[in-house]
């Protein structure tokens, strides 16, 4: 199972603030994460700069400590016309 997930560049936090949760089978993949993908109330148009991070996880559990595979690129600003991201996966 793979995350793509957004958090809030300035919080801190390791709260995604939008989650895409897809299989590994339609890797390499291109996504948008836009306010659809949000969660617990938050929304990703309303924070000035994520970081976007994918985690693999074999099992299908979120989180670094699942993931056999990570990468993360940011912080980057939310765009309506941005150009794709690249993410490349190291081992964790």
């Amino acid at each position: 199972t793979v995350f793509v997930l957004a958090r809030d560049a300035d919080s801190g936090s390791r709260m995604p603030i939008a989650v895409e949760r897809l299989s590994a089978a339609r890797l390499p993949v291109t996504l948008r994460l836009d306010d659809s993908n949000s969660m617990a109330g938050q929304k990703i148009s309303s924070v000035p700069a994520v970081v976007v991070a994918v985690q693999v996880s074999p099992k299908g559990q979120p989180g670094e400590s699942n993931a056999t595979w990570l990468g993360e690129v940011g912080p980057v600003q939310p765009s309506v016309d941005g150009e794709p991201l690249g993410i490349l996966l190291r081992a964790n």
